[in-house]
């Protein structure tokens, strides 16, 4: 790794724990635990420009900072957003791949609507499996959900 691509994760980790910690969040109505916030889009972006690893360790070096000082609520959520992060970007991933060798597809609308669809049903199903498995068991790994 050179020293572009470490200075590239180091600031667009910094730039991810800030949004992070910044107090806009928007609480989701279905799951009052659940927050809307802007902090995977520094991921994405480093993702989308300077490819897949960059936004690996971004993704984790985030999990990392927030796991030790900001793990929130359930200690273990850093956890599942990182589940959910890699979920999503292994959609976009595969839109990149079966786009490339696509030539004759090489409109920006079609690549930006597959790679929206294919992020948001690889992190759904990627999360419900997490969810099924974790979100049963006691405080701090789950919420005792009970199974019904």
């Amino acid at each position: 790794m050179n020293s572009r691509t470490i200075a590239t994760v180091a600031v667009f980790s910094a730039l991810t724990v800030a949004l992070n910690l910044s107090p806009f969040k928007i609480p989701a109505p279905y799951a009052p635990f659940l927050y809307y916030q802007i902090w995977e889009i520094p991921i994405v972006t480093a993702f989308l420009l300077f490819g897949p690893l960059v936004g690996l360790y971004v993704s984790i070096i985030n999990t990392l900072v927030l796991l030790i000082y900001f793990p929130g609520t359930l200690p273990v959520g850093p956890l599942y957003n990182l589940a959910a992060i890699l979920g999503m970007l292994l959609g976009v991933y595969v839109a990149q791949k079966v786009m490339s060798r696509r030539s004759s597809i090489k409109n920006e609308l079609v690549f930006i609507l597959a790679s929206t669809v294919l992020g948001v049903i690889s992190r759904v199903l990627i999360m419900s499996v997490v969810n099924w498995a974790y979100m049963g068991y006691p405080d701090p790994i789950g919420f005792e959900l009970p199974e019904e």
